[in-house]
C-alpha cells in the first residue's frame, strides 16, 4: 500500500469506531468505554485484526489536514485571538463533499470492515 499526500498531512488519530461504537461515543462519552483493547474487540465497538502472532492490532483511523487548515480556523477568529461569533460556518458535509468531488464518497466503515 502506498499513499500520495500533496499540500498536507495525515494525521493518526487512533483506533476505527464501528458504528456501534460511534453511536456509543456520541451518545455517553469516551467513559462509556472498556478500558482495554480486548474490551473494545470483544464489544464490537472498534475494528481491530490479528497479527501473525494472533495479537490484536487496531485498524487506525486517519484525517487527511490540508495546509491550508490553520488559516481556515485563525479565519474565524478576531484580530485579538478570540472567536467572532459573528462568523457563520459553511455547510461542509459529505454531501456537499461527494458534489464537490463530482464522485461518491466510500462508505469508511465498509473500508475498515474489510481490513478486519
Amino acid at each position: 500500500m502506498s499513499l500520495s499526500v500533496r499540500f498536507g498531512e495525515v494525521e493518526a488519530r487512533g483506533v476505527a469506531l464501528t458504528p456501534e461504537g460511534r453511536a456509543l461515543y456520541d451518545a455517553q462519552g469516551i467513559d462509556a468505554f472498556p478500558g482495554t483493547e480486548q474490551g473494545l474487540h470483544d464489544a464490537g465497538l472498534a475494528y481491530y485484526r490479528r497479527d501473525a502472532d494472533g495479537l490484536l492490532q487496531p485498524i487506525v483511523y486517519e484525517d487527511f489536514l490540508p495546509k491550508s487548515a490553520a488559516g481556515i480556523f485563525a479565519s474565524n477568529l478576531t484580530s485579538d485571538g478570540a472567536v467572532d461569533a459573528a462568523q457563520r460556518a459553511a455547510a461542509r458535509d459529505a454531501a456537499w463533499l461527494q458534489d464537490a468531488l463530482g464522485r461518491a464518497l466510500h462508505d469508511p466503515y465498509a473500508l475498515y470492515a474489510a481490513q478486519v
